[in-house]
């Protein structure tokens, strides 16, 4: 399989991951403010990642279009992956802390430490795809950087989901 096709079939997981949000939201909740801090938190998330994942995954097809060279394709599209991760992990950890303050109940831990994780992972391994260390310059670290975010995509999807449902009596 080709990376180009591995990349459309992750930029329309996400796609679908976005769209599911819409799902969830209305599942538990009418309108997403009504839903709680966390719950509003991880249906942010989901959407975030998920169409950053999308519009990620079509960058190096995008630039491929302009002629560059495979190497150049791939250094300026990990390059936005690495900054996207970063930004992202940031802005949200400083969210997620805020959220944790005015509140008794602060979600799942693991599930902070794992998307910590992953996010720093991704950054780094994007980062060193960038400048083409320790490996050449390629498809196989940038796609697998996508494959983390969607993941983490499937675990918000998977969690909101859980919390909206329902609760027997």
């Amino acid at each position: 399989m080709q990376p180009e096709d591995i990349l459309t079939g992750l930029g329309d997981t996400a796609a679908v991951f976005a769209g599911f949000s819409g799902i969830v939201a209305a599942l538990g909740a009418r309108s997403v403010t009504e839903l709680p801090p966390v719950s509003r938190f991880r249906f942010s998330n989901l959407l975030v990642i998920s169409v950053s994942t999308c519009l990620l995954a079509f960058a190096p097809l995008v630039l491929g279009a302009f002629s560059l060279a495979s190497s150049l394709i791939w250094a300026w599209s990990s390059a936005a992956l690495a900054l996207f991760a970063l930004l992202f992990l940031i802005v949200r950890n400083t969210t997620r802390r805020r959220i944790r303050a005015a509140q008794v109940t602060s979600g799942r831990p693991w599930m902070a430490v794992f998307s910590i994780s992953v996010l720093v992972s991704v950054g780094v391994t994007q980062c060193a795809n960038t400048i083409g260390w320790p490996l050449s310059r390629g498809a196989a670290l940038y796609v697998a950087g996508l494959f983390g975010l969607l993941i983490l995509s499937g675990l918000q999807f998977i969690l909101l989901a859980l919390d909206s449902a329902p609760v027997e009596e």
